[in-house]
């Protein structure tokens, strides 16, 4: 009996050391299996990183393309409009016997000119003047960009009046450029409040003076992050606070002198007379190509 007993045992252990060598080679080959796949995993990982980075390239390469196309575009369009200006809050009943005549006479008169030619005049239909109920702009094309130049620089300095009517002079610029530059109404209040100089550019970009030098900004992002940044008294990321204006380097120095002063009066017993402060920073220049005035009938 106790010789069966052993017998059995021996080949359990048998059976078992068998099972256990067994598990240890699919172990092992699960093993070489798993590290096999984690390469051809890292492999398909390296490439499918260089593809993005190659899609990335060309699709960044496609975007300059076509921001060069679209301010080409721009370019263009600004310059086919070069001639023209639009008149806003013209009365309907202005030049409905002969527009162009009524127009070329009020010119004439105001820039002291003997002859103007006008290539061409009409009204513009727009939907939101007649939404309005406001008149229809009326669109003066000229022969020449002088003659338009000479007019939107008068009209910065004399006014022009019709009829004792009101109306807005401006520069015939397209649709998306009006667009553009809509959306940085909120950036314009900004420097306008801080007696900060800009300059509309073409193709389309706001070019702003601060401190450091000028500062060019195109995306609605970057005049985001100038808005906070000037909100916050930076001039930029990284930067210091911005630098004083006139007005206040004077008051500065002003302060300077008064206490230079009170030291010297205290030293020698005499007044000293501080000096005047200049005046405030200039305002600043205006939107440019627009004007507003009126235009006086013959």
């Amino acid at each position: 009996m106790y010789c069966l007993l052993c017998k059995g045992n021996s080949e359990i252990l048998e059976a078992v050391k068998k099972v256990e060598k067994e598990v240890q080679d699919i172990k092992k080959e699960l093993s070489d299996r798993i590290d096999g796949l984690e390469k051809v995993v890292d492999k398909n990982i390296n490439q499918l990183a260089t593809h993005q980075t190659r899609i990335q390239c060309v699709e960044d390469n496609q975007q300059e393309r076509e921001r060069v196309a679209e301010d080409k575009f721009e370019v263009l369009e600004v310059e086919s409009k070069a001639r023209n200006i639009k008149i806003k809050g013209m009365p309907e009943e202005f030049g409905k016997t002969d527009l162009r005549k009524e127009i070329t006479e009020s010119l004439e008169d105001y820039l002291e000119e003997e002859e103007i030619r006008i290539d061409k005049v009409y009204r513009v239909y727009s939907k939101a003047a007649a939404r309005k109920k406001q008149p229809r702009d009326i669109l003066v094309s000229f022969d020449s960009k002088v003659i338009r130049n000479n007019l939107l620089q008068k009209l910065r300095e004399t006014p022009l009046k019709l009829a004792d009517q009101e109306i807005q002079i401006f520069q015939d610029l397209p649709a998306d450029t009006l667009r553009k530059r809509a959306q940085f109404h909120f950036l314009r209040q900004i420097l306008i409040a801080k007696e900060i100089r800009y300059f509309w550019r073409i193709p389309f970009a706001l070019e702003v003076i601060l401190p450091p030098g000028r500062k060019t900004i195109r995306m609605l992002q970057q005049a985001q992050e100038l808005a906070d940044n000037l909100s916050q008294g930076t001039s930029g990321a990284g930067s210091p606070k911005t630098s004083p204006t006139r007005a206040e380097t004077t008051r500065r120095l002003v302060q300077l002198c008064d206490d230079r002063s009170s030291h010297l009066t205290q030293a020698t017993g005499t007044q000293a007379t501080p000096p005047q402060a200049e005046q405030g920073a200039t305002a600043p220049t205006r939107k440019n190509g627009e004007a507003k005035g009126v235009i006086r009938k013959r």
